[in-house]
């Protein structure tokens, strides 16, 4: 198999390169996308990979909602932040620990993306360990505003699960603690098919090529006081 052939085998790595170069100048352009191509098209050139599969589902509906609500967040929190703003009050800001119900590493860092994005948002530590984003969040004036926001970053991990998850993922936040403090049972790890065509990303049976997703165990219990 030429380069040649690899890059056009490994497109998703051209769009991913793409995808984290404009998230990276934070601005999305012309420019910055044909950039980011070119910077992916010279990696899968010079570095060739095995062909990458990816072991979830991509539900075009969900996708389409995933990114109609990262939109519409976009404008409520720029509206919100300008209001701050013109207010010239000093917001009271928060450092909250999110625990997420997932163990997949590809959705803790695409919902990590995702609520940086969002003005008055950011994720300063990331936890693999823990499924845990430490965020800092703007204007959390007490207990109820800060829960609020915990809870927004939950529902961006779910929109991210139910747009590429398999089952066993979306059960997994489905059934999981709803206020992120971890007060739930770790996902376990599955062992997933990466390769066979439709048979992808379902629980491998024994022999199947696999891709182990999650690890085992329970998040740490939530001591008392903590905010």
């Amino acid at each position: 198999m030429t380069r040649a052939r690899r890059a056009v085998v490994q497109w998703p790595v051209l769009v991913w390169t793409a995808l984290v170069w404009v998230l990276l100048w934070g601005d999305l352009s012309v420019a910055n996308v044909l950039a980011g191509l070119v910077l992916g098209l010279l990696v899968v050139v010079v570095f060739p990979q095995p062909p990458l599969r990816f072991p979830g589902a991509v539900r075009p509906g969900a996708v389409l909602r995933l990114l109609a609500s990262f939109v519409a967040d976009l404008v409520r929190a720029s509206v919100q932040v300008a209001a701050l703003v013109l207010s010239r009050r000093t917001p009271t800001s928060s450092v909250l620990e999110v625990h997420l119900r997932t163990a997949s590493l590809a959705h803790l860092t695409a919902t990590a993306e995702l609520v940086s994005l969002v003005p008055g948002s950011v994720v300063v530590e990331v936890r693999p360990g823990t499924q845990s984003l430490f965020v800092h969040v703007l204007d959390t004036p007490d207990r109820r505003a800060a829960e609020r926001e915990r809870r927004r970053v939950l529902v961006v991990e779910g929109r991210v699960v139910r747009a590429f998850g398999t089952t066993e993922e979306v059960s997994d936040v489905e059934a999981g603690d709803a206020s992120g403090r971890g007060d739930h049972p770790r996902p376990p790890v599955r062992r997933r098919v990466v390769s066979g065509g439709s048979r992808a990303g379902r629980t491998a049976r024994p022999g199947e090529p696999v891709h182990e997703v999650g690890a085992p165990g329970r998040a740490p219990e939530r001591q008392e006081g903590r905010r």
